[in-house]
């Protein structure tokens, strides 16, 4: 009775007075706590929970992480009553049942617990006992790696009846190598295969394939506790000719259940208008009919095992999707037919099947999500890089995402080049106009988010996925480190019934279209001088250099220029070069893909000055200008330093000799003069740029002949011996002189008496009718002395040429009167 009326005080039924502080807190009748430790690989979720009796003390949390502890409380709330609840979890990203944990402290009797679990787990529970209870579960995987295979199923074997009449079907794991201390993926890929004629091809998966694949799993960084190494062993049946053991290059053999299937046009339909258009969904009608055909794969027994794979030519005709898994499953079909050859080359086997494989272990095209074409999600789930894996250059890789970063489009460094979290540092294909380009950043060092083609200071913004905004937070994904091992059939009890149709949201040709192929060549740019050089490689004037470049694939992002070492400018428009002088303009091309040209060089040379020609004469000519032999002439032009260089020297000549235009190669030219007379020698130079020299003129006078001096004084002519002043002062011997080419300079006269007596010679005075000499008359006093005199006269011409022997002489008679 006294503890009768303790609960009822205690129950705040109204009976009595309320209790002090200290009595409050004192417990109910009846209360049970549930503390529930998941040591599993999946987080709970909470589904529901209610309570039969009794009231909460602390509801069940909405969510237990992987690894965490939780705990939960009820008590009784009435006179001679207990507590008793439910509570339902589900399997974080898994569609099975969900877990069910049921308690039962009842005022009379004993407790009961119940525990309801989901395929491929299991739970312990410790205590439960007494009126105050705490019951401790703990949640685990059924298997060691927590991959939805029983250990003992991985030791032993296992026997497994399909239910469609097959019996029981044994699948020796252990022979097909599965390891309790590594998780396992094991893969049936049936195929498809034309045996017509003209047509024959099979899909079935290429062994090289394969083995990339085995490689990505084997070498992935997923470390499950308790495990030997990192990684996952993955297991692919692709006939009893496919490697099992990689290692040993054992084949499947017996072992194998993968099968050819016959090639049809198609592999299932659409609901709706049957277009798989106008938001009609794919039907898995066709792949469930071949799955369920007797001998097929649910006749194997796999279905709790092994994901179910075909390869088929194609999905429905008119469209060009690369596969499809349907949401939460473990089957999944590849569409080959599309791919080059009809069956696609290794790597895009391999990411075919590791595209549509992710997406039974979890994963979606933007990893969490299916936000599509994050440039820094490496990862073959994402569109950009599921067509034939991640790109380095001409390499290919098959991976999963190994690490979660995040882009901000509004501010992206482009000195930052994201993170693979591998030791590959992959081609990072991002949004350039449209296209989907892949950017070469081993090469270039950098991140070219803006495909301008160059590293610009600060931070840039770029739609970089195309989705038409530029978000502050664009999240990727680290899939290796979420991946579900358990799903669809695999570590179920059953064969899942037909699944629901699904959307289409798979890589197709047109998205296809829009990601280009990896650019690895670099763009050729070309360099054109206005006006062009001449022959000889110069320009006399200013000149304008056009850049023009192509790319063969991803599209020139910029060109680039330096002129003279002046530092590199991004290319706009023609460069002037104006000044004269050798430059020389180096010039390269970046494309989107971020391959950088190697730089070539142009050389414009300019010469602007036209050379300078001088003349010089052997012999030297006399004070006169005259010489008396052959004039020997050369001309010798002399360019500015650095100029181009004398091409030529011409020159023509006229007057006493007359010349044709002559040129000559090089500096210098040489002619000689024969005629007599004055000859004008015309000239210029010409320079390799084509400057051309003012024409200038030499003269040289040439005059060998002596001039010839005649007497029209007659001979015996007598003259009067006067003195000087005298009235017979007026007396002269006269004579001529001319010379046809310098002109006469003088005559001198000599009067030798015919007696002993001193000879006398006198310098005439000379007259010409002409500025040039050559016609003149002269005359000369006679001599005072009386007698006769013998009278001859000599002419020297202006070039110095003296009449040889002197002319005729004459006498002359001197009297007194």
């Amino acid at each position: 009775m006294a503890v009768l009326g303790l609960a009822l005080l205690g129950a705040g039924t109204g009976f009595g007075t309320a209790p002090p502080p200290a009595e409050a807190a004192v417990r109910a009748a009846r209360s049970t706590t549930i503390v529930l430790n998941n040591t599993s690989d999946r987080a709970l979720v909470l589904t529901n929970h209610y309570l039969d009796h009794g009231i909460w003390t602390h509801e069940p949390p909405a969510r237990i992480e992987a690894g965490a502890t939780a705990s939960w409380e009820s008590e009784s709330n009435g006179f001679m009553t207990g507590t008793e609840g439910s509570a339902f979890f589900a399997i974080d990203g898994e569609r099975g049942p969900d877990l069910r944990i049921h308690w039962d402290n009842p005022f009379y009797l004993s407790n009961s617990y119940s525990e309801t679990v989901p395929s491929g787990y299991k739970i312990n529970r410790d205590g439960g006992d007494g009126n105050n209870a705490t019951a401790t579960y703990t949640f685990d995987c059924n298997s060691k790696m927590c991959d939805g295979i029983a250990d003992e199923w991985k030791q032993h074997g296992v026997s497994l009846d399909p239910g469609d009449g097959s019996g029981q079907q044994f699948i020796d794991l252990p022979a097909m190598g599965a390891d309790v201390n590594r998780p396992d993926i094991f893969v049936q890929v049936d195929w498809m295969a034309d045996t017509s004629p003209g047509n024959a091809h099979s899909h079935q998966f290429d062994p090289a394939a394969a083995k990339l694949l085995v490689d990505a799993f084997a070498n992935a960084p997923f470390q499950r506790r308790g495990a030997t190494s990192p990684g996952i062993n993955l297991h692919i049946d692709a006939g009893p000719g496919s490697i099992m053991n990689h290692a040993t290059q054992q084949t499947w053999g017996g072992y194998s259940r993968a099968r050819q299937l016959t090639e049809t046009a198609s592999l299932g339909t659409c609901d709706g208008d049957g277009s798989c258009q106008n938001n009609s969904r794919y039907t898995w009608d066709a792949l469930d009919a071949i799955k369920k055909a007797p001998g097929g794969f649910v006749s194997s027994g796999r279905a709790p095992v092994f994901h179910y794979a075909v390869a088929a030519h194609q999905l429905i005709p008119g469209t060009s999707w690369t596969g499809i898994s349907p949401d939460g499953a473990s089957d999944l079909i590849l569409s080959l037919g599309l791919q080059s050859g009809q069956v696609g080359d290794k790597n895009q086997q391999a990411t075919d099947l590791m595209h549509e494989l992710g997406h039974n272990l979890g994963l979606k095209h933007g990893g969490f999500e299916d936000l599509n074409f994050k440039p820094h999600y490496f990862s073959v789930m994402n569109y950009l890089y599921s067509d034939d894996g991640l790109p380095h250059g001409s390499d290919r890789f098959v991976d999963y995402s190994r690490i979660a970063t995040t882009v901000d489009e509004t501010h992206l460094d482009e000195a930052s080049v994201p993170a693979s979290g591998s030791g590959v540092r992959y081609d990072v294909k991002r949004n350039c106009a449209g296209s989907f380009i892949a950017a070469r950043v081993d090469r270039a060092g950098y991140m070219d988010w803006n495909c301008n083609g160059s590293k610009d200071p600060g931070t840039v913004a770029s739609d970089v996925n195309n989705d038409g905004t530029k978000s502050v937070r664009l999240d990727g994904y680290d899939d290796w480190a979420h991946i579900r091992l358990k799903g669809g059939a695999i570590g179920g009890a059953t064969v899942p019934g037909l699944p629901q149709p699904q959307e289409i949201h798979e890589p197709d040709a047109q998205v296809f279209q829009q990601i280009q192929p990896v650019d690895t060549a670099a763009p050729v740019t070309t360099a054109t001088a206005d006006p062009p050089p001449n022959g000889a490689g110069w320009n006399n004037g200013d000149v304008a250099v056009a850049l023009s470049a192509t790319d063969d694939l991803s599209g020139v992002a910029r060109t680039e220029y330096t002129l003279d070492g002046g530092g590199w400018t991004t290319y706009t428009g023609p460069v002037p070069v104006t000044t004269a002088g050798v430059h020389t303009m180096s010039y390269r091309s970046v494309d989107r893909a971020q391959n950088t040209e190697d730089a070539k060089d142009l050389t414009v040379r300019i010469d602007r000055t036209a050379p300078v020609t001088t003349a010089a004469l052997g012999p030297t000519p006399d004070p006169a200008g005259w010489i008396t032999a052959d004039g020997h002439v050369t001309l010798t032009a002399v360019d500015e330093p650095g100029g181009s260089g004398v091409a030529s020297v011409s020159y023509r000549t006229s007057g006493a000799q007359s010349t044709p235009q002559t040129t000559v190669p090089g500096d210098t030219a040489a002619l000689t003069i024969t005629q007599e007379g004055e000859s004008v020698i015309t000239f210029h130079a010409r320079d390799r740029a084509g400057n051309q020299e003012s024409e200038k003129t030499y003269t040289v006078r040439l005059d060998r002949t002596p001039p010839r001096s005649a007497f029209t004084t007659a001979s015996e002519a007598i003259f009067v011996a006067v003195p000087a002043g005298g009235p017979h002062d007026d007396q002269y011997v006269t004579g001529t002189a001319g010379d046809n080419a310098s002109g006469v300079d003088h005559v001198d006269v000599v009067f030798t008496p015919k007696v002993p007596g001193p000879t006398l010679v006198r310098r005439a005075e000379l007259t010409c009718t002409d500025g040039t000499h050559r016609h003149c008359t002269w005359r000369v006093r006679p001599p005072s002395g009386l007698g006769i005199h013998r009278v001859t006269s000599t002419a020297t011409d202006a070039a110095g040429n003296v009449e040889t022997p002197p002319g005729p002489g004459i006498d002359v008679i001197v009297v007194r009167t």
